[in-house]
């Protein structure tokens, strides 16, 4: 079983200490390197070879938003999550405008981590069910008139066909006996 290669960015040890932590659990998961800032993962992006970097974005001398760009643009096979405590609209935003693959708030659990870890090495963005549907419907009414191009990359298919259904005015309790239970084609 080949592990999923990850570095760890974020300006507090505990922080660092506690995600490695929280990762022994997952035989499959591999922390293989750690930095407190940009610099320090530039660095250590030269000798190392991560899938994914689990990012913040409030750093010391560059934000992770910043860290983000710069390494969608020098190297592009690299997912990102972006781990923060900070949750508002205008982080999202930025952080998906950036390229990151991934969002999620700090307080999220050991077992959301790792899946958004699974999902975004199985190549498919990850945002935490956290973040309300309203935030992820204003980013794509804000940012990209062309908006079936910005859902086609956050949501999957299914849930699009399950978005369409509410839209034209299927109720939770029908959408769940009739449509969530039906298998992906």
């Amino acid at each position: 079983m080949q592990k999923i290669k990850v570095i760890l960015v974020d300006d507090h040890q505990v922080v660092i200490d506690g995600i490695k932590a929280g990762f022994l659990f997952y035989n499959d998961i591999e922390v293989i390197g750690e930095a407190n800032g940009g610099a320090e993962l530039y660095d250590l992006l030269e000798k190392l070879s991560p899938d994914i970097v689990l990012l913040d974005i409030s750093m010391p001398k560059i934000s992770g938003i910043d860290v983000c760009k710069k390494i969608k643009q020098d190297y592009p096979a690299i997912k990102i999550i972006i781990f923060t405590g900070d949750e508002t609209e205008d982080a999202l935003f930025k952080t998906l405008s950036a390229g990151a693959n991934g969002f999620l708030p700090k307080e999220t659990s050991r077992d959301e981590l790792a899946k958004a870890i699974y999902q975004v090495n199985n190549g498919t963005n990850y945002i935490s069910n956290k973040i309300p549907n309203t935030v992820l419907i204003n980013y794509i009414n804000k940012t990209n008139p062309d908006k079936t191009k910005v859902v086609k990359t956050i949501l999957t298919v299914r849930e699009l066909e399950i978005i369409k259904l509410i839209a034209d005015g299927f109720q939770y309790k029908k959408l769940q006996n009739n449509y969530l239970s039906v298998p992906k084609q």
